[in-house]
């Protein structure tokens, strides 16, 4: 495989990007070529529902079981044992295989599921759901050609039952979303969603961690985050979704740079623990991360983009859940 290639030649070395030390840098910070297609599904379920604080992990799974069913046509329904999975849609879209790592002998490296989900942040979640809610499926690159299939599964889903109750939901609505201030809907570069850094870029912002955040340092998940590390890993995102090819490298490398100069001027963060029951594993998992936010000073310009492209796709581990949702905003700075 070609140094930098993460998937069909869709990324540049991420590694290399990520500890490059180069200057600050010029260019676009995402392919022109990746497309994404978002759509707000209203829902509603046909009772009360007991929901967890972060329901994306139970959505993601009875979308996985969904997807599954719908395709599979293998009884031991196992995908690593499949002579089949190269051309299935559902390891494509909800669990990519791993591949070669992009450099440097490293071990072998699984792209980030090409999807993201998000819930509205004014539902009681934790509590009891009674009336409609709405969630926004976003899908990232390869997984926008099994759209008609994603729907269908998240379709079957919502009839089956959601939670260890099988609460079953009605979909009431189906709208396709693109770029504030453009017309028509379906599949948009990902770059028309990510507004412009203004011409005289700010030089303090505020950061929002409205999901829990979720970034290994050292091998370990991190307690605090600081501008440089947060950068970082938006930059890895963006690899492994395929976001990134040689044209991004100067803008990344250049944000990268430019991250070490911010300094966190405010902090209002804490580390929110919870868990959630794997049925596919028969165990708790602990998914714990960093809320909360921050305002930042120093040269913002660079590091715009990647913050615009992380409030739609999403940063750190457990994507597909919706964790890792962040904001930002200038006049909260």
């Amino acid at each position: 495989m070609k140094p930098g290639s993460l998937r069909n030649g869709s990324g540049f070395d991420t590694i290399s990007a990520i500890e490059a030390e180069g200057e600050e840098g010029q260019g676009e910070v995402i392919r022109r070529d990746f497309s994404i297609l978002r759509f707000r599904m209203d829902v509603a379920p046909e009772r009360p529902w007991r929901a967890p604080p972060f329901p994306g992990s139970t959505f993601r799974g009875a979308f996985g079981r969904a997807l599954q069913d719908l395709v599979c046509v293998r009884e031991h329904r196992q995908c690593g044992r499949c002579d089949l999975v190269a051309t299935c849609a559902h390891p494509e879209v909800f669990e990519p295989r791993r591949i070669a790592a992009p450099a440097r002998g490293a071990g072998p490296v699984r792209p980030s599921p090409p999807w993201t989900l998000r819930w509205d942040l004014e539902q009681p979640w934790g509590g009891t759901i009674t009336g409609p809610y709405s969630l926004t499926w976003t899908l990232l690159g390869p997984a926008t050609r099994h759209a008609s299939l994603v729907l269908a599964a998240i379709r079957r889903a919502l009839q089956e039952g959601l939670g260890a109750q099988r609460v079953r939901h009605a979909l009431q609505d189906v709208s396709f979303e693109g770029p504030a201030g453009k017309s028509g809907s379906g599949l948009w570069p990902l770059a028309d969603f990510l507004r412009p850094p203004p011409l005289d870029p700010p030089e303090r912002v505020r950061v929002r961690f409205q999901t829990p955040l979720r970034l290994k340092k050292n091998g370990a998940l991190s307690p605090a985050v600081r501008p440089e590390e947060l950068i970082r890993g938006i930059v890895r995102r963006l690899g492994l979704v395929g976001a990134l090819d040689e044209s991004c490298r100067e803008a990344t490398e250049g944000a990268i740079q430019a991250s070490r100069r911010i300094v966190v001027a405010r902090e209002s963060t804490r580390w929110f623990d919870w868990t959630r029951r794997s049925s596919r594993q028969d165990s708790l998992m602990s998914l714990g991360g960093v809320m909360g936010e921050q305002a930042w000073e120093g040269p913002i310009g660079p590091v715009w983009s990647l913050l615009e492209a992380a409030a739609v796709l999403h940063v750190g581990r457990q994507t597909t859940f919706g964790l890792g949702r962040i904001g930002f905003d200038v006049n909260g700075g």
